[in-house]
């Protein structure tokens, strides 16, 4: 389908709350997991995989598509292309339980994006981040209001919304690549005033960013891997691990996976102020879909199969 043909709307259904399984397992509840920043408490997950070792099971998966795991419990205007900005696009908010529309809210002038929002709990408010083509903007989460919104040029935007230290952490797309953190604590247009730091180096245009305690880490699509200090963005270090990246890192145990696109080979490095390289484990498939971790086991989806890896989920 041409993608120049598609109205796009952001729907956006607002669940402030997960309860996990049990004490032992925790669920994987969307992409990037139960933060929607790619950070699993799990323990016991895997170091060590191939496609014939510590595999717990693989079920074939027919037909095309990249949709991430979850895991829980056991148009035709050809005006309004991606280069076209456009004031169609809406945020909704939906009863969960009855589908009903809560609140609906307004953008405003955006391009493309496929961007994960995000939900910020600060100084006893509740917002919902949000991203297009052109735009970050923080909504009140009750309301659907316009709270804040800062101007970030760049259409086709991919990588998720980010969130610590009282900062959002996001990219721009395509056009002019920038990593942009943004204070959200402000009312109206606030992009002169509440940009934190830019930076145009190693910024991803698919893998979407992941903050560790100090540290921000980028892996571009030609596998290029960039760590920032969270605070400045001052570039820490850079080290080229390969591969073609589509996938997000998640963190589990103080490691961090990376998913290579070509045969499916994770790159584990040990999170922190140095490139420490742990582990490569390959599956032998081309795999673009971003992990996810649950009961002690990480899930991959390949061009193939599903596969879980570990031992065996009780």
């Amino acid at each position: 389908m041409n993608i120049a043909r598609w109205r796009v709307f952001a729907v956006i259904g607002l669940v402030l709350s997960v309860g996990p399984l049990s004490v032992q397992a925790e669920n994987w509840p969307r992409f990037r997991g139960p933060t929607g920043q790619g950070v699993s408490s799990e323990t016991g997950v895997p170091l060590h995989w191939s496609a014939t070792e510590n595999i717990a099971w693989k079920t074939a998966i027919p037909g095309e598509g990249w949709s991430s795991p979850v895991v829980f419990g056991d148009g035709e205007d050809d005006k309004l292309g991606f280069k076209k900005p456009w004031d169609g696009a809406v945020l909704l908010a939906l009863d969960k339980q009855s589908g009903e529309v809560r609140w609906r809210g307004s953008r405003g002038l955006s391009r493309l994006a496929h961007v994960t929002p995000n939900v910020l709990r600060q100084d006893g408010k509740v917002q919902l981040v949000s991203a297009a083509g052109d735009a970050i903007q923080g909504h009140d989460a009750a309301t659907g209001k316009l709270l804040w919104t800062v101007y970030s040029q760049g259409e086709g935007v991919a990588p998720s919304i980010v969130l610590g230290d009282g900062l959002v952490y996001t990219c721009s797309g395509f056009e002019a690549p920038t990593i942009r953190v943004v204070r959200p604590n402000g009312s109206g247009d606030v992009t002169k005033t509440h940009i934190a730091w830019e930076q145009i180096q190693g910024v991803p245009s698919l893998a979407s960013l992941l903050l560790v305690d100090r540290w921000v880490y980028a892996v571009t699509d030609a596998g290029v891997l960039n760590c920032f200090d969270a605070q400045t963005g001052v570039p820490i270090w850079k080290h080229r691990i390969g591969g073609k990246h589509s996938a997000s890192p998640i963190l589990a145990e103080g490691r961090i996976y990376f998913l290579s696109e070509p045969d499916g080979e994770a790159i584990i490095i040990e999170a922190g102020p140095e490139y420490k390289e742990l582990a490569r484990n390959t599956l032998g498939e081309l795999c673009k879909a971003s992990l996810a971790v649950s009961q002690g086991n990480i899930f991959i989806r390949s061009e193939h199969n599903l596969f879980c890896i570990g031992d065996a989920p009780q």
